[in-house]
């Protein structure tokens, strides 16, 4: 196994994690508690936490908070507010909260709360992993007060830190932690059913985890990882994900056509990240060298990637490592030129000539992954090809050459 940072190899590593196994025990604590929300695999899903919270405001639902979690919220959107006159929050804290209607994404607004009797309404912006969109809260408010006039309309911008927004003086932040320790105190307040407790106390404890951070947990974590960070990297990198099993399938695709020879396949050079390959004809511009391998640690001097991420793409990569011959350099520029692709700077090491365009990964739930996987693989090889034919076209009739230089024909088009 390769080498890597600490001066051990990734075996070594890997033993000294396994003979220290017992660390883990630490996490017990965290691990061995049963959560539904983790079953279900929801907790950092922003649109089943506005869901679940849409639920907790809404006076008329089932979960015998009644109206105390709703009047919490709107407690937490005008405090500190300068928008907000004390007779107003006295009439506001006051008011019957049995008579608002609670709804999920009026006009794409994640949570708004209305009475319409009190002529008060309440908006919720929920962000858990995203960030705000572009003039989206000024679009909200604007849609609100054309659609509400003569109402007191209240606003909150839940993040998992209560960030401020584009406009603080509008829209209150409020962070998660803020809202679970009133969740918390609500349901304090009154005897629940047991599975309407349950399901409370396994909210907070994973929006706490997972979304606000247990500091407790994170240091014991950061412990673990401080020791053994070598060995955890490379196994984090080989999990059985999604990334994995797309790139099992993006290899399968790869093998079947270097049987064909349309490709070369360099499998002990791929990883779940990056699949890598060369073409008959780009070989022929960039044949192998001899001298020391290539940043990639291979004597080819560049090759096609498929970046696997939740999006799909093929890059072509160039690597001066070795280091380059003077002919060799000089394809290099012939194609950076050919390419429109100028180098940033002179000595460079890595270099990325074009990138062909992105295609989503298929839903790790079909039936037919391989078989969508391949149709969009097809899909971004038939572009490389015309990429291909067209360098070819330009590269023989002597395109990027400079003054006093000469042609040379790839070995495919000498024959």
């Amino acid at each position: 196994m390769d080498g890597a940072e600490g001066g051990i190899s990734n075996e070594q590593a890997l033993r000294n994690f396994l003979m220290d196994i017992e660390c883990l025990d630490t996490l017990r604590e965290w691990t061995h508690r049963r959560n539904i929300f983790d079953v279900l695999r929801v907790t950092r899903a922003e649109i089943r936490h506005s869901n679940m919270l849409a639920w907790l405001m809404n006076p008329a639902e089932s979960h015998g908070l009644g109206e105390r979690f709703l009047r919490g919220v709107l407690q937490l959107s005008i405090e500190g507010s300068d928008k907000v006159t004390l007779d107003e929050a006295l009439r506001l804290l006051t008011m019957d909260f049995g008579g608002f209607a609670v709804y999920r994404e009026w006009k794409n607004i994640d949570i708004m709360a209305v009475s319409e009797a009190g002529k008060v309404l309440l908006c919720v912006e929920n962000k858990v992993d995203s960030g705000e969109g572009k003039d989206q809260l000024k679009r909200y408010r604007e849609t609100v007060e054309g659609d509400f006039p003569g109402y007191k309309r209240l606003y909150v911008y839940l993040t998992p830190g209560g960030d401020d927004c584009s406009v603080p003086e509008i829209w209150q932040p409020v962070g998660y932690g803020r809202l679970m320790d009133l969740l918390e105190a609500c349901s304090a307040r009154v005897n629940l059913a047991a599975d309407n407790q349950m399901l409370i106390n396994h909210y907070v404890e994973a929006v706490r985890r997972d979304i606000v951070g247990d500091e407790t947990l994170v240091q014991v974590c950061r412990e673990i990882y401080a020791k053994h960070s070598q060995a955890l990297d490379l196994i984090f990198e080989n999990r059985l994900d999604e990334g994995y099993f797309a790139a099992e399938a993006i290899k399968d695709w790869c093998r079947r056509r270097a049987m064909t020879g349309e490709i070369g396949f360099d499998e002990k050079l791929s990883a779940k990240r990056y699949i890598r390959f060369t073409t008959p004809a780009l070989s022929g511009i960039l044949p192998d060298h001899e001298g020391p391998a290539s940043g990639w640690k291979s004597h080819s001097m560049y090759f096609y990637e498929i970046k696997n991420y939740d999006k799909i793409s093929i890059i072509l990569s160039l690597s001066s490592q070795g280091p380059l011959t003077a002919e060799q350099r000089t394809a290099c520029d012939r194609l950076s030129e050919i390419l429109k692709s100028p180098d940033k700077k002179p000595d460079w090491e890595w270099k990325t000539l074009y990138r062909l365009g992105t295609m989503k990964r298929p839903d790790m739930e079909a039936d037919n992954y391989q078989q969508q996987m391949d149709e969009k693989l097809d899909k971004l090889f038939a572009q490389l090809r015309v990429k291909e034919r067209e360098l070819l076209e330009k590269w023989n009739r002597g395109d990027g050459l400079r003054p006093g230089e000469k042609s040379t024909l790839p070995a495919e088009e000498k024959a």
